[in-house]
């Protein structure tokens, strides 16, 4: 399973639908979005910033979580996004602990 995370800016639309029907549990919406494509959501809720909300989700492939985000924006609810890899310590752990192997040789080297 790959993890990701998402700086999302929602829309007008979006907005308007949330004011309409206040009580619209966004989270459960996203949750089974993500589940839909075999996927785990870590985490969702609203920031303050250039951005409205952060979802952080488990996808078996980088595309299931495209394909979430491509809904949702598609559906007209998100009119800008951030999206990134979240990367466990012990991934950048073992990178340092083999890179000593890799053969490189820096420019003027």
């Amino acid at each position: 399973m790959a993890k990701f995370g998402s700086f999302v800016k929602m829309s007008d639309e979006y907005w308007t639908g949330l004011r309409d029907n206040p009580s619209s549990d966004r989270e459960a919406t996203v949750k089974n979005a993500v589940e839909s494509v075999g996927g785990k959501l870590l985490f969702f809720g609203f920031v303050h910033g250039e951005y409205d909300v952060l979802v952080i989700a488990e996808t078996p492939t980088h595309s299931d979580y495209i394909a979430v985000l491509a809904k949702a924006a598609f559906g007209g609810m998100i009119s800008a996004m951030n999206t990134f890899p979240v990367v466990e310590q012990d991934v950048f752990t073992d990178g340092f602990a083999k890179m000593d192997k890799v053969q490189y040789t820096p420019p003027g080297g």
